[in-house]
């Protein structure tokens, strides 16, 4: 039971009544803190109806709530240990604080609030509902979620990893306080591992979150490289897999503004940087290679801005029966160690998913995306690209290169009857998809399109988590994948 004391202690939360009340908070040296609440009538205060000691070496946090009508907040001492967030409410609320250190004094922007007295406490002015209104659903609270990478295809090989995220709701949220994210995965078949971090911390601005991102993908971290055309060939069954395969260490990082909408809008500005090193390794079809400028093996490094906007709204993000996605990538990168090489872009997507029947059982998915560079200033890794896991999905990864992209997937699915389990109810299906897409090449002059067509069968559990394992036919002959979720 004192556990459990302790954990509802930790951060507690004090409302007031819809009527004139007067807060009384005293802080005692040995940092513990004492709430008093007394109602108002007519100038006079009426015995307390609300008092509590809260011990500094169990209590972080205490949330005191005005809610309606003019009230009082006064305090007495200094708080070195416990936060103090008072929030006025409605009306017209009056504060006086003798010394603000850890008080944060929330109250509406347009109400007229005399904070004359709150000296040196942090003042946050604003119209949010959100925060200015009490919730009692709303506590500070943690959760952690971690879920399994596990794919595999003829490029990657067999691919395992995971994805942890940790986030924290605290009081101030955009939708939550703070969000940490970290992905890694290793690839079998190249012996190269990447890792991705993520932090997001809410309200820098009104309503704007700060987002950092840092990445390292290992010097044995590879990506495909046919040569640049449209009609570009495959030697894999006379020189092998390792042949296209090109080795690139990478390090970036990325810290960005992002705006969220309650309608599931987000807006993205930031800046980038990166640190790119390409391995001359031997026998490999960029060795020698007359496509690639003679800096090619050397590192370079790159910085740019980006904007981003994403409208996404799903039913459910595991197996979505109704719903769609836009994405808008704008951008601009420029060659820190070759001064006339730079570039812009944009990346516009847009996707799809309705179901046929009422049930959604039987959903139509389809993806649509391009990818246009303006001018030739570019690296072959950072050319618009099509194949595998982004675009034709019975050709290998990024198989056709050049200056813009674009391609087209639609499935058709069907999952049968859920099926319980002793653990979580399992949905079994089936899906047919067919792609098509290409790339265009200032240099040349190509009418070909390029297509590819299969299908497979997904499991979806508990609606959380979908495995699919697909086959698809191209030109290039059969490729067989497996993944964890939907790429569209």
């Amino acid at each position: 039971s004192k556990r459990y004391f302790n954990l509802v202690s930790k951060y507690s939360v004090v409302t007031g009544t819809n009527k004139k009340d007067y807060f009384t908070i005293k802080i005692f040296q040995n940092n513990d803190v004492e709430v008093t609440i007394q109602r108002k009538k007519k100038g006079v205060s009426d015995e307390p109806y609300f008092t509590e000691i809260y011990k500094a070496d169990v209590t972080k946090e205490i949330w005191l709530y005005g809610l309606d009508d003019d009230d009082v907040f006064e305090t007495i001492g200094i708080s070195n240990k416990i936060k103090i967030r008072i929030v006025g409410g409605q009306n017209n609320d009056t504060y006086k604080v003798s010394n603000g250190k850890n008080i944060v004094i929330y109250d509406y922007k347009t109400k007229k609030n005399d904070i004359t007295l709150a000296k040196n406490a942090t003042i946050k002015l604003s119209d949010s509902y959100d925060i200015n209104t009490y919730d009692f659903k709303k506590i500070n609270t943690s959760q952690n979620q971690f879920i399994p990478i596990i794919g595999a295809n003829p490029d990657d090989g067999l691919k395992i990893g995971f994805n942890n995220t940790f986030t924290n709701f605290g009081f101030e949220r955009n939708p939550f306080t703070s969000q940490h994210q970290l992905k890694a995965a290793y690839y079998f078949a190249t012996n190269g591992y990447e890792m991705n971090y993520r932090f997001e911390f809410a309200n820098v601005f009104n309503k704007v979150n700060l987002e950092i991102n840092a990445g390292i993908q290992s010097p044995n971290f590879t990506f495909n490289f046919f040569g640049y055309g449209n009609e570009t060939s495959n030697f894999d069954d006379d020189l092998g897999l390792n042949y296209n395969r090109v080795k690139v260490r990478s390090l970036n990082f990325n810290p960005q503004l992002k705006w969220r909408s309650r309608s599931g809008i987000s807006l993205t500005w930031g800046l980038n940087y990166d640190n790119i090193e390409v391995d001359n390794t031997q026998n490999r079809f960029v060795e020698n290679n007359t496509e690639l400028p003679n800096y090619i093996f050397d590192e370079v490094q790159f910085i740019g801005t980006n904007l981003n906007f994403n409208f996404e709204n799903y039913d459910n993000k595991a197996y979505p029966t109704m719903g769609m996605k836009t994405n808008i990538q704008l951008g601009h990168k420029s060659n820190l160690d070759n001064n006339d090489r730079s570039y812009n872009y944009i990346i516009p997507e847009i996707s799809f998913n309705h179901k046929i029947d009422a049930q959604g059982k039987w959903v139509v998915a389809t993806k649509l995306k391009s990818h246009i560079n303006f001018g030739n200033e570019f690296e072959f890794y950072q050319a618009a690209s099509i194949g595998g896991t982004d675009g034709l999905r019975g050709f290998r990864n990024q198989r056709f290169t050049g200056n813009q992209s674009f391609y087209q997937n639609t499935d058709i699915r069907y999952s049968f009857s859920s099926m319980k389990t002793k653990l979580i109810p399992i949905r079994v299906g089936i899906y047919s998809g067919f792609d098509y897409g290409r790339i265009w090449l200032n240099e040349e002059d190509s009418k070909k399109w390029h297509n590819s067509y299969g299908g497979g069968f997904f499991i979806n559990g508990a609606e959380l988590l979908s495995a699919n394992i697909g086959l698809f036919n191209s030109s290039d002959g059969m490729r067989a994948a497996f993944s964890l979720g939907f790429q569209f």
